[in-house]
Formats: structure tokens, sequence, C-alpha cells
């Protein structure tokens, strides 16, 4: 009797320690990400003057592109607070929505799409469970006809060629090569892999 309610709790820690680790991951990237789409100078100016933002005019293409963008970033975080209800969970919600407040104000494409990135990379690792990750790249195939998992295959492939050709040509390369060393340089059975990129990258920068 007293050995199964151990166990028990043993099983209710580890769910709990899951949960507190998961909170923790995405709040750490998360305010990776929001220090570099809200800090700008009128969120710090002592004199507390006004200041104009500027707004982007998008045509029609760009504007269908934003639109998708957002959607992506929102279908996400409202999938990542259907799987975790709580106070916590909505205050990193309600966190991203002012960074999307602020970018709509804008109407800034390029801080829509680092805000995306940053999404997908902060929910790419699997955190969620292989299930509910399924679940997750089910609805954004339905919605937008992509999906995380897509967006990991396209990469893959991108830098097969970057391997291939031995050479990376650009900042935007640089910074694909690099997610990925980053992502599984912990990977022992990948060793030979994060070596390679690594030595991409030294070639780059030298």
């Amino acid at each position: 009797m007293v050995e199964s309610v151990l166990e028990e709790l043993q099983i209710e820690l580890g769910v709990y320690q899951g949960i507190i680790l998961l909170v923790g991951f995405i709040i750490m990237h998360l305010i990776c990400y929001l220090e570099i789409l809200l800090h700008t100078p009128e969120f710090f100016n002592i004199m507390n003057m006004k200041r104009m933002s500027k707004v982007y005019i998008l045509n029609q293409e760009q504007e269908a592109d934003y639109a998708c963008l957002k959607g992506w970033c929102m279908t996400i975080f409202d999938f990542y607070l259907s799987l975790f209800p709580g106070q916590t969970t909505q205050l990193i919600v309600d966190l991203f929505k002012q960074s999307i407040a602020k970018i709509d104000k804008e109407k800034d494409i390029k801080k829509m799409r680092a805000l995306y990135r940053e999404t997908n990379k902060m929910f790419r690792a699997d955190i969620f469970g292989k299930e509910a990750m399924e679940q997750l790249n089910q609805l954004l195939r339905k919605k937008y006809n992509n999906s995380i998992s897509d967006e990991i295959d396209k990469e893959s492939e991108a830098i097969q060629k970057i391997i291939k050709r031995r050479k990376i040509r650009n900042d935007c390369e640089f910074e694909l090569v690099k997610r990925r060393e980053e992502e599984i340089w912990q990977d022992d059975s990948q060793i030979e892999y994060a070596e390679t990129l690594r030595h991409l990258m030294e070639d780059y920068e030298n």
C-alpha cells in the first residue's frame, strides 16, 4: 500500500517537474524575442515624449503574407494555452499578444517574420510530446498547408545543399546552420554532423 502511494507521488512529481521545465523553456525564449521586438526607444524615453511609429505600407501580397505569419503564431500560442491552461501560461500568451499588437501598429512584416521564426524555434523541439506535437502539426497543415515539421524538413534540405557545396554563402545560411548546430550539439548520435556544421561556420567567419 505504502509503495503504491509512493509510486503515485513520484509520477505526480515527475509530471510537475516536466511542466515547470516546459514553462521555464518557453519563458526563456519568449524573453529573448520580446527584447528584440519590444526594445525600442519609445519604451525607454526618459522625457516621456511621444514618438510617432513608422507605419509600413504593404501591397496585397505582403498583406496576405503578414496575415498568414500572424495567424500561424497565434495558432501555436492558442494551442499551447489549450494544453496548459492556467495563470502562468496566460501571462506568457498575454506578453506574446502585446508584441503582436506593437507590430500591428507598424505593420512591420520584417518583425512579424522574426516573430514567426522565433515561435517556430520555441516549439520545434517536441516540447509538447510527440502526440501533442503531431496534433499541432495537423492543425497548422489544415489551416496553412504547412507545419513546423515541414519547415524543419525544408531547413534540412537547405543545410544538406550547404554541406554538399562546402560553403556558407551569406548571413541567412549562417543563421540556419548555427540554429541547427545549437539544436543537435548535445546529441551523441550526431557528433559528426555537428562538427561539420561548426567547420562550415568557422570557415565563413574567417
